[in-house]
């Protein structure tokens, strides 16, 4: 069964892993790789940030992957990331994860909204994200690449 806990200090070196994967990097915005030190500078800040979320989901107690709820920068609404590791690719994790991470998002932001950012070509991401219940999908450029914009909203709020 699939749980999720608060990401702590001691995770650095396995988001700096899972952050620098292959894949992830192809299918990031920015696929240059991550230098540690930027890195860890980063993961510390975020874990003192109350307003950021970032989770990290086990099964057996085997880190199977992460998800990070942040604010946009330009917005009243937050931008969501997911990665599972290599070993747990492919096992239909991603949506019980994303489904997981905005049920503990909403009830901290019950009014606020998620978006999720993926290029056009990631289907597979566009799929976990559409079951997950993302809705209002727009055609968008992201650092001019071709991209697809998609919310959540809390079901128990009306819109």
């Amino acid at each position: 069964m699939l749980q999720v806990r608060n990401a702590r200090q001691e995770d650095c070196m396995l988001y700096f892993k899972w952050a620098n994967d292959s894949d992830v990097r192809e299918q990031s915005f920015n696929s240059n790789p991550i230098e540690f030190e930027n890195h860890k500078s980063w993961f510390l800040s975020v874990l003192e940030n109350e307003n950021i979320q970032l989770l990290v989901f086990e099964e057996n107690s085997i880190p199977v992957g992460q998800v990070r709820i942040q604010p946009e920068s330009d917005s009243e609404a937050y931008v969501i990331g997911i990665s599972i590791d290599a070993d747990f690719r492919g096992k239909r994790l991603g949506v019980d994860m994303l489904n997981k991470a905005a049920e503990i998002f909403f009830r901290k932001w019950p009014n606020a909204a998620i978006n999720a950012y993926i290029k056009k070509e990631n289907l597979a991401s566009f799929h976990i994200f559409q079951k997950a219940g993302y809705v209002d999908v727009k055609d968008i450029v992201v650092n001019g690449i071709q991209s697809i914009v998609c919310s959540k909203y809390n079901k128990n709020e009306n819109r």
